[in-house]
């Protein structure tokens, strides 16, 4: 466990150094595939008066950086320039989610705009031309935009991210840890939600070729069969930049072609199948009954879409 622990401190540490280095860094972790439940915030935009306000109801599962490029889209402003600010503190670590910043229902989020422009440095003061030398006054430093502030950062590729070598890399050992003890157990499971959807579980469960009834439920592991079934919601529901850190929908997702092909291919009983597993239907611990509620979530999409 003490390893699980420091390596969760070392993807924090390095994703908040990335995010130094590449202002748009995003890492689509898995965890922002889990719905939850919605936490409606109201939104006061200052410097436009009062005539702006609007309330959104978010999944509490998503980051702070996730929220403040909604809330750019709906002001059409860069949100890099966007400063938010909730129960007196401005919400400035990207990576938080809003669960971890406290953010419940109801809570007034005050946005302003920072000043577009940012000086490269400040200027040096006016002097005198010496007609001696003929010399003028030297010019004052040049101020540049927000997005040339920006493009100074460099990108970071994913390759040199370590939530995606882990996810990519690494999964099937991480991935085969849920099998042991609870406590090492739940450790894997926290480590899991900060990291990317692994590629091929979720290229397997999209595609619906290569054995795909395999991968759900063939595990005695509940964490493993919950897993697999939070990646069949989000394909039900169609849920956006989960993969890649793109905003693009995800191939077939929410579209009935998808839900018709599961359903096709003998999609329904394999889950039911699962569900009245004896490792399921009999549940005990609090992940049992999270796992049985996700999986009734999808037997009802299955059957009324």
């Amino acid at each position: 466990c003490r390893c699980i622990r420091l390596l969760k401190a070392f993807l924090h540490d390095s994703e908040k150094k990335m995010r130094q280095q590449d202002p748009s860094l995003d890492i689509s972790k898995h965890g922002l595939r889990l719905r939850g439940g919605g936490i409606t915030l109201r939104i006061t935009a200052q410097g436009q008066g009062d005539a702006w306000q609007s309330q959104i109801t978010v999944n509490p599962n998503l980051t702070v950086h996730h929220m403040r490029r909604e809330i750019g889209k709906e002001l059409k402003e860069d949100p890099r320039l966007l400063r938010m600010i909730a129960r007196g503190a401005e919400l400035k670590e990207d990576s938080m989610t809003l669960t971890e910043a406290r953010l419940a229902e109801g809570d007034v989020i005050r946005v302003a705009k920072r000043p577009a422009l940012v000086r490269a440095a400040d200027p040096p003061a006016e002097q005198e031309p010496n007609p001696a030398e003929g010399s003028a006054p030297e010019s004052p430093a040049k101020e540049k935009t927000a997005d040339e502030h920006a493009d100074a950062h460099p990108q970071v590729a994913e390759d040199g991210i370590p939530h995606y070598i882990l996810s990519r890399n690494y999964f099937a050992k991480l991935f085969h840890l849920l099998e042991g003890p609870a406590r090492v157990a739940a450790q894997v499971w926290e480590l899991l939600m900060q990291l990317p959807t692994n590629e091929a579980l979720l290229g397997q469960l999209r595609a619906l070729e290569d054995q795909w009834h395999s991968v759900i439920g063939s595990q005695e592991s509940v964490y493993s069969i919950w897993y697999s079934f939070q990646i069949i919601e989000s394909l039900l529901e169609g849920q956006q930049g989960v993969v890649g850190g793109g905003d693009e929908e995800m191939d077939g997702a929410s579209s009935p072609s998808w839900r018709e092909r599961f359903l096709e291919r003998g999609g329904l009983g394999r889950v039911l199948e699962v569900l009245m597993s004896e490792r399921i239907s009999q549940p005990e611990s609090p992940q049992d009954f999270q796992c049985l509620s996700l999986m009734l979530r999808v037997v009802h999409t299955l059957l009324f879409g």
